[in-house]
């Protein structure tokens, strides 16, 4: 079943080449911001100590 999902979702990739990029780029572009929101506030909260 989860071998279909995948053959389902390359299929509609390939199908929609514009829009899949337009969606993967914004994913990949929210992820890197939640990332690097999360590592200024955990320094924040959690100073190095030498």
């Amino acid at each position: 079943m989860f071998k279909n999902y995948i053959k389902v979702a390359a299929r509609n990739i390939l199908k929609h080449k514009g829009y899949s990029l337009f969606i993967i780029f914004g994913l990949a572009v929210g992820m890197a911001f939640v990332i690097a929101i999360l590592s200024v506030s955990v320094q924040s909260i959690l100073p190095i100590k030498f």
